[in-house]
């Protein structure tokens, strides 16, 4: 049998999903380099959504994509959180 694009890009969801709260509970933006990459992250799941918009039933989409959306929406906040800190008021350790 040949490889299922669709089961491939779930696989690559729950990756990305596992990869992130692996034990390490929340996350904070500290660096500048760090919300960039925060960025590049939000973009990779985006575009996984897309993606995904194509090769999966309209059920399945809604499915999958639900715990994608919400780690959207956390990544964008934690960037908008680091944003909005001045230089002068680092994160408290």
């Amino acid at each position: 049998m040949g490889s299922d694009p669709g089961r491939q890009g779930l696989r690559e969801v729950g990756g990305l999903l596992n990869a992130r709260y692996r034990g390490i509970g929340a996350t904070v933006i500290q660096t500048d380099d760090q919300m960039l990459l925060a960025q590049d992250s939000v973009a990779n799941l985006r575009r996984i959504l897309l993606r995904a918009r194509k090769v999966h039933s309209p059920q399945d989409y809604v499915r999958m994509s639900q715990p994608v959306l919400l780690e959207i929406q956390q990544r964008e906040q934690e960037i908008l959180q680091y944003l909005t800190r001045s230089v002068d008021n680092p994160v408290a350790s």
